[in-house]
This record gives structure tokens, sequence and C-alpha cells, in this order.
């Protein structure tokens, strides 16, 4: 509930300072990684772990109207075997992590996507980029859930997002929303070990709401 209450304080104040278009955004994500020693190609994937995403997203913030923000807390990591663990022949190992990440998108607009005059939907897709701050993570064992070691790894991560989404057009009294898919695709090595390379990987599908909006003033 902290995370959430920093997230909120957040966008009331770009709200004061911006009058921006503010919206609640939930996701549910799939995560992975790509970890390994680049020597041979070595490189493995772990399998997915579930997650989700909860946060807020602006755009026409200081009149960038081609940009949108977003603030979220996440809840994410992955999965993956250890093999020759002590006398086990192999372990299944999960990493959990809570982050607090900030994704700013490049919006170019909608394409057309129906002749109709009044479509029901728009089509959008928005590349941006993705900054990420772990605050907490947990290592576990499933062979020994008491063990809880993290892994050393650094604690601020980037890299880039496409957005593919239908946006609900609002007629009358109905209420619109966005639907998305997302891939984040991260660049930094967040390994602190010498000889060991780690990149996330993450897909997610969200729906936005509205909260408020608030007419620039031309």
């Amino acid at each position: 509930m902290k995370i959430i209450s920093i997230i909120g304080l957040i966008f009331a104040g770009l709200q004061i300072y911006g009058q921006p278009t503010l919206q609640l955004r939930i996701g549910f994500s799939g995560s992975f990684a790509k970890m390994g020693i680049p020597a041979g190609n070595s490189f493995v994937r772990t399998n997915v772990m579930p997650g989700f995403t909860l946060g807020m997203n602006t755009s026409n913030l200081f009149n960038f109207t081609k940009l949108d923000y977003e603030l979220n807390y996440a809840f994410d990591g992955h999965r993956y075997k250890i093999h020759n663990f002590i006398n086990e022949e192999k372990v299944v190992a999960k990493l959990v992590r809570h982050n607090l990440d900030l994704t700013v998108f490049y919006n170019p607009g909608n394409i057309l996507i129906s002749e109709k005059k009044k479509p029901k939907f728009d089509f959008f897709i928005k590349p941006g980029l993705w900054f990420d701050y772990i605050i907490h993570e947990t290592f576990k064992f499933y062979i020994d859930p008491a063990i809880h070691e993290p892994i050393p790894s650094k604690s601020l991560n980037w890299g880039g997002v496409i957005c593919f989404g239908l946006r609900k057009r609002k007629y009358k009294k109905q209420l619109p929303y966005n639907l998305d898919l997302r891939y984040y695709y991260g660049f930094l090595n967040i390994s602190q070990q010498r000889d060991t390379k780690w990149f996330t990987r993450k897909f997610e599908i969200g729906i936005t709401f509205p909260l408020k909006h608030v007419k620039s003033k031309k």
C-alpha cells in the first residue's frame, strides 16, 4: 500500500501542475530472463512467472501531446532449474521482484481500422522506453522454502517497450477504456557477477480506465 500511495501522490502533483489526462491501468504479465555466460553462446531462457502491474498513466503533460507517461508498481520475476545442487540432480528456484517502473511512450496517434463515421475502437502502436527500479527481491528454492537469499543483481534496469492497443471510444454514456498488449526488452545487464549476464524480458496484457480529463488551455 505504501508504494501505491507514492504513485498516487506523484501523479496528483502532475495533475495539478500539467493538467493532463489521468488514467488507471491494471496489467497481467509473464516475465522471464535471458541469462548465462556469454562464452560459447551459453545463454538460457528461464521459465515464465506470472505477475501483475498497477499504476497510473498520463498524457498531454507540459503540452507534449505526442508523449505518454506511466508510473507503475510491478510484481514479476522468473523461475529456472539449478543443476547439480548438492545431492539433488536439479532444483527449481524462483526469483520474486517488486518494482517501481517509469515508462515513456511516443504516441504517433491512432491507425484507421474502420471506414465507419463512428468506429467503436481506435488501434494504435506506441514504442517507448522503460525504466525499472527494484524495490525488493527474494530468491526461493522449492526444495526448501525457508531459503530466501536474493540473487545479486543491480537495482536499476532499463530497456525498450512496444505497445499494441485498442481504445474504446466514448459514445453518450458508454465508458471508454483501452486494451493493450506489450513486450518489454531489457537492455541492461543487471547481473553483479563479472562472468554472468542477465537480461529481463516480459510480455503483458492490460486494461486502462480514465480517471479525469482536463482540457489543455490554448
